[in-house]
């Protein structure tokens, strides 16, 4: 597959907001996009888009998105071609010089998947760079720590294998969100399960990386209390 610059993953991004607002639908990225937004460095591989809806299936989004832009398509998952749901893939134009056409995967995700939480659309925040739509920073940290545990606990060598990155990852959102003055407590938004399942996470998180408590302590504020985790 052709490597992807930001500028095709912001493109990419743009297309699908803009299909999904055109229908009715508010949207936000999540993942490793959102990580970008707020200023991770590494480019994303591909879009993860978190619906802001309740009352639809990602598959039926999926759908809508190709029956309105006709860049978009659906595939069955290469190493499942039997599974019930299908892949959305953003076909760049023109292909490269080879002939070899530029694609983008994208993830579209409604709340309550892999543990998305459904974010007030008035609460999603605009990024500086692109401005596009993104779940907020604290969030987005604190989503990333749980994609960090649920990696570390797949049976599946491929996915214990992106705890690496998501160390990095996890690294740079601490950095930013620090500088940020961002608190968990500003975030009256997020519903409790939320917050209960990702801060167990940042505790096992912080046996593993001790020199991150600080920095962990200063963002869940309060919270802190409720864990097992400590200096």
């Amino acid at each position: 597959m052709i490597p992807l610059s930001i500028e095709d993953i912001r493109r990419t991004a743009q297309t699908t907001v803009s299909v999904l607002e055109e229908a009715g639908f508010a949207s936000c990225l999540v993942g490793s996009c959102a990580n970008s937004e707020h200023g991770v460095t590494r480019i994303p591989n591909d879009i993860d888009i978190l619906v802001l809806t309740d009352g639809v299936s990602a598959e039926q989004l999926k759908i809508l998105i190709t029956q309105n832009n006709r860049c978009f398509h659906l595939t069955r998952p290469a190493d499942n071609p039997h599974a019930a749901y299908q892949v959305l893939w953003y076909t760049f134009s023109p292909t490269s010089q080879k002939g070899v056409p530029k694609i983008c995967r994208v993830d579209v995700l409604i709340p309550g998947v892999i543990n998305l939480p459904l974010i007030p659309p008035d609460l999603v925040v605009y990024s500086g760079a692109s401005g596009l739509p993104v779940m907020p920073l604290v969030a987005v940290l604190l989503h990333k720590v749980l994609a960090w545990r649920a990696h570390g606990e797949s049976p599946k060598q491929r996915a214990q294998d992106k705890q690496i990155v998501d160390v990095g990852d996890v690294g740079e959102l601490l950095e930013l969100a620090s500088a940020s003055g961002s608190t968990l407590a500003d975030q009256g938004w997020l519903p409790q399960w939320f917050i209960d399942t990702a801060v167990g996470a940042v505790a096992q998180y912080v046996q593993i990386y001790p020199a991150t408590v600080t920095r962990w302590a200063r963002i869940l504020g309060q919270e802190c209390e409720h864990t097992t985790f400590h200096a």
